[in-house]
């Protein structure tokens, strides 16, 4: 009886329609739920940078923002945002104050991510049947990544946005062959490029999209010689100032380019030593949307190649996207951030596997599985974003617990506990330098603050995980060590964490890219100087 009643429900007319409003709504909730997760702290580095660079800005008399690791459009939004803003609350903050204008950054970070869903419905519905549709629409609201990043101030939920809409618009013009949707993939493509600059590889999409329509002629070549004119006129229009600027651009793109391959070394790349290309990347795709959510995409791109003509309206999408993968996997650097542009590849090659799977009861239970999964993992994430920020908790607790004029160790290139005072508290503070390669200077000047110091604050996992890894840094690796077994005379007597939960269980994701977790949720851990060890007690302990 349950059952005849489910499926004449399932087979109303407005069946469809109500499920894709509440799959739309969902995915507002989980983009757009507490922005100011932080309360305006603005402590994601990316984030801060791209705010100071905005506060530079005062569009039209000020259109250089002295910042040129991300291109014009993003920022002159911001600019002109945090000016309407300005003018409409008569409070000029809005134009300076870092955690105002990480807000509004933010705000369009989670817009276009949602705009994103509603994309990728748009395009699943010009290729598959309508259930594959919610389902397609349905991974897109829940995917963690999306939804991580439409919590940052940062340029990956528009350059997901942005290549969507390439996308969509190559798949009109392969269907339809009309001018109007190559003139708007020459004008988003401009925009892409106006954003990031590793955009530029968007460019394949329309290039494809003629050829699948022209094949080689002088037509394809006319049409391909438009959209790089008019890209350019956009990316021009849109981000002066990386003409205008073009030898500190240029120097930036190679600092950026140095990190990147591996040649340029830096702290925040040492997680990086010993990791296997291609396989580390996949580990972070595990974590930025879920197991079988990816085995089933990657049964799609086999179903995909052998029905070639069936989807071949995606070609443009998945050779970008396989060509994309192979060469910022093979990189040094390999940060969740680089693998967004992959995702909207790989949910649609999700859709195909559905589509092609066969109706049986093991293939919908295995579908079923995954979008139960999918989402559940997408509820555990967003409780990251509905209590406090550990960061928050950690700083409350030390100024409750710690007294005025401690000396607090803290280590270098994180975030300094506490970020908030609301008792007045006047600590003493020591910066622990750890990242230079291990000397005898080193560990004494080491040895002599852990002799004097009160408490030993350890703000995120982001040293003790990745410093270890080098060589050059024994003596360190022991000095970890020795400190997180109790045998410098600091006591571990607290600490914070945040992980994904649902229902009471909670995901360690430690393990995932550390930047998957040092931004909003990191492990803090606070020690206190029991024993006060000499220097000289210390420096044999750790130097031996």
């Amino acid at each position: 009886m349950l059952i005849k009643l489910f499926k004449k429900i399932t087979q109303h007319q407005y069946f469809s329609a109500v499920v894709l409003a509440l799959i739309f709504l969902i995915a507002a909730y989980l983009r757009l739920v507490n922005l100011n997760w932080d309360q305006s702290l603005a402590l994601h580095p990316d984030e801060r940078n791209i705010a100071l660079a905005v506060s530079r800005l005062n569009w039209p008399e000020q259109t250089d923002p002295a910042f040129y690791a991300y291109n014009g459009f993003p920022l002159f939004l911001a600019d002109l945002s945090s000016q309407l803003m300005s003018n409409l609350t008569n409070d000029v903050s809005w134009q300076n104050d870092l955690g105002k204008i990480n807000l509004i950054t933010r705000t369009y970070s989670a817009i276009f991510s949602l705009i994103s869903v509603i994309f990728f419905y748009l395009i699943a519905k010009k290729i598959f049947s309508k259930n594959t549709v919610l389902i397609v629409t349905w991974l897109a609201a829940t995917t963690v990544t999306l939804i991580q990043h439409a919590h940052f101030g940062v340029t990956e939920s528009l350059l997901v946005l942005e290549l969507l809409m390439l996308t969509w618009l190559s798949i009109c013009f392969i269907q339809e062959k009309k001018q109007r949707f190559l003139l708007a993939q020459a004008l988003v493509l401009g925009l892409s490029l106006a954003t990031k600059t590793s955009a530029l590889p968007f460019a394949i999409i329309p290039a494809l999209s003629i050829w699948l329509v022209n094949k080689f002629n002088f037509k394809a070549l006319r049409q391909m010689s438009a959209v790089v004119v008019v890209s350019f006129l956009v990316f021009y229009l849109t981000s002066p100032h990386t003409f205008h600027y073009f030898q500190q651009f240029l120097n930036t793109m190679r600092y950026e380019q140095a990190i990147a391959s591996g040649q340029q070394k830096i702290f925040y790349t040492m997680q990086f030593i010993g990791t296997i290309p291609y396989l580390f990347q996949l580990k972070t795709l595990l974590w930025q949307t879920s197991p079988l959510f990816l085995l089933i995409a990657g049964g799609g791109l086999y179903w995909f190649f052998k029905n070639f003509k069936k989807y071949r309206v995606l070609w443009p999408l998945i050779l970008f996207s396989i060509i994309y993968f192979l060469y910022i996997g093979s990189w040094y650097a390999k940060f969740n951030r680089y693998l967004m542009p992959v995702i909207p590849a790989l949910i649609l090659l999700a859709g195909v596997a559905i589509e092609q799977f066969p109706q049986k009861r093991p293939q919908k239970i295995l579908i079923s599985l995954m979008v139960i999964t999918h989402g559940l993992w997408a509820l555990a994430f967003i409780h990251i974003y509905q209590t406090e920020d550990v960061r928050l908790t950690a700083s409350h607790w030390i100024e409750d617990n710690i007294a005025s004029d401690s000396v607090l160790l803290h280590e270098e290139r994180d975030v300094r506990l506490p970020v908030v005072f609301s008792q007045g508290k006047n600590y003493q503070y020591s910066l622990l330098e750890l990242y230079p390669v291990d000397s005898q200077e080193k560990i004494n000047n080491l040895s002599q603050q852990l002799s004097s110091g009160d408490y030993l604050l350890i703000a995120s996992q982001r040293l003790y995980r990745t410093i270890p890894k080098s060589a050059d840094h024994p003596d360190t690796k022991n000095y970890y060590q020795l400190l997180f077994a109790g045998e410098l005379g600091y006591q571990k007597i607290t600490e914070f964490s945040s992980y994904p939960k649902l229902l009471g269980l909670e995901i360690n994701d430690e393990r995932a890219e550390e930047t998957f977790t040092v931004f909003d949720h990191p492990h803090i851990f606070i020690f206190k100087n029991v024993d006060h060890l000499s220097q000289e007690e210390l420096f044999k302990k750790i130097r031996p």
